[in-house]
């Protein structure tokens, strides 16, 4: 439990136990917590407040007006400027790949509106690092605080909508020369990261403004698909283009439809993975650890599933979705032998996603 030197979190929670009015009105005052340095006290206090709202509830609602109006206040607790400060630290790069998750995290889940009023900081510090941190790629190799940014810049962009069209100039153009020499076998993951950020930025900034680099971006999709269709099962560049194919569907719109041959072959085999499945009388020498799941049937046996690839086949059902919504009948040529792939699906039980994305898709062929 933490605690400051004053008073503790466990002196709050006796003081609830009071259910006296005075004592919670004064809460506020006589506590160092809630204006600690240290963020830690200040979530400690706000903690206690809320386990004293569970046992004076009654007491409370008089005050109710007075505390909302105080916790408000924390919503402007300085946690972005945190973030980017640490993410600025230069001599600490795995402390700096910490802080751009932490953002990502972060800007995931933050309404538009709690973000926009700090949109121009954070992409002042996010342009300021990738620039820094491209440099330190070509010049030292090292790519793994950039893989961050460039996934904390996507975040940035699908919060911020239309908002982030005044920044758009800024990052393409690194992004672009990014996906378009980082070709090593090293770097596959920075590529498939920055492809997806690259889609995210065009759907958040809307066709009109990405339509600019849409013929640029399109090609370099496709020079990825066709010198890469050899690419291992496990090649992490797979999903995030089948994901970018399906957002460069969402803002092409029927123009998208040219594209269907390049990227229908590697969709449909994602979709058509099938996962490895046992019945196992023990398992002494399986584990969860082995990317198997399994479920107890009783008299020592067990069914297992490998969970390897579940995700990728649910990510192409969703994107054999959205090419149906979005194309209608521009995507009739396929409808025939996505529906034979389908139909089997209704009955996968191992995995919701797929059976929902299943149901979908047929709803729309």
């Amino acid at each position: 439990m933490l605690c400051c030197p004053a008073i503790d979190v466990p002196v709050y929670l006796n003081m609830a136990n009071l259910k006296n009015k005075y004592n919670i009105a004064n809460i506020f005052a006589q506590t160092p917590l809630f204006t600690a340095s240290d963020w830690k006290y200040r979530h400690a206090g706000l903690m206690a407040l809320s386990a004293i709202g569970e046992g004076c509830h009654q007491q409370m609602e008089g005050i109710l007006n007075e505390i909302v109006n105080f916790v408000l206040l924390f919503l402007q607790d300085p946690v972005i400027a945190a973030l980017l400060q640490t993410m600025e630290d230069q001599g600490n790069q795995r402390v700096q790949a910490h802080a751009a998750a932490a953002l990502i995290n972060f800007t995931e889940d933050c309404p538009k509106s709690l973000l926009i009023p700090y949109l121009d900081n954070l992409v002042k510090h996010l342009h300021s690092t990738m620039v820094i941190k491209l440099q330190e790629l070509i010049q030292k190799g090292t790519k793994l605080v950039l893989e961050q940014v460039v996934t904390s810049i996507a975040s940035v962009a699908d919060t911020a909508e239309e908002k982030f069209v005044p920044y758009y100039d800024l990052f393409m153009p690194s992004l672009k020369h990014i996906v378009e020499n980082a070709v090593q076998k090293e770097l596959r993951l920075l590529r498939g990261k920055t492809i997806e950020c690259i889609s995210l930025i065009g759907l958040a900034v809307g066709k009109e403004k990405f339509m600019q680099d849409a013929s640029d971006v399109m090609q370099l999709l496709l020079k990825t698909q066709t010198d890469f269709s050899d690419l291992e099962d496990d090649d992490p560049q797979i999903s995030y283009m089948i994901s970018a194919w399906a957002r460069m569907c969402k803002i092409l719109g029927k123009e998208f439809q040219q594209y269907l041959p390049v990227v229908m072959g590697p969709l449909m085999k994602t979709a058509s993975i099938k996962p490895e499945v046992a019945l196992l009388d023990n398992m002494e020498n399986m584990s969860d650890d082995d990317g198997w799941e399994f479920v107890n049937l009783g008299d020592q046996q067990s069914f297992g599933i490998k969970t390897a690839g579940l995700e990728e086949k649910a990510t192409a059902c969703q994107m054999l979705v959205c090419y149906a919504k979005e194309l209608k009948e521009g995507f009739v040529e396929y409808t025939e032998q996505v529906v034979k792939l389908m139909v089997p699906l209704l009955k996968f039980y191992f995995h919701d996603d797929i059976l929902l994305m299943n149901s979908t898709v047929q709803m729309e062929t």
